[in-house]
């Protein structure tokens, strides 16, 4: 998997004369803290968005661990395992995206 920073991420005010508009993606602690992003917070989609930003280094360790969980009962299921297939093919995808080159930017 590629490596990103771990978590957590949080979002937090900037401190300056313009922060009214915008939040900043932070990581770190609360002595050292580094901005990874900035985001204007100028229409009703912008919060949303940030959270889920923010969400994500926890939201890929739920689906790796998903993942995990499905393949195992694929292998002891007794019963139709499409359904499972079909699931941990869906987190498996999401995890590829967050993890591989494929959504970089050319």
């Amino acid at each position: 998997m590629t490596e990103h920073t771990p978590g957590p991420w949080a979002l937090g005010r900037i401190d300056s004369a313009m922060s009214e508009n915008f939040l900043k993606l932070a990581i770190g602690t609360k002595r050292r803290e580094h901005a990874i992003a900035i985001i204007p917070v100028d229409d009703e989609e912008s919060l949303p968005n940030a959270r889920l930003i923010a969400a994500a280094p926890q939201m890929l360790n739920v689906l790796v661990k998903v993942a995990e969980l499905l393949d195992a009962a694929i292998m002891n299921c007794d019963t139709d395992r499409e359904q499972y297939k079909v699931v941990a093919q869906t987190v498996k995808e999401a995890i590829r995206k967050a993890t591989t080159r494929e959504g970089d930017i050319p």
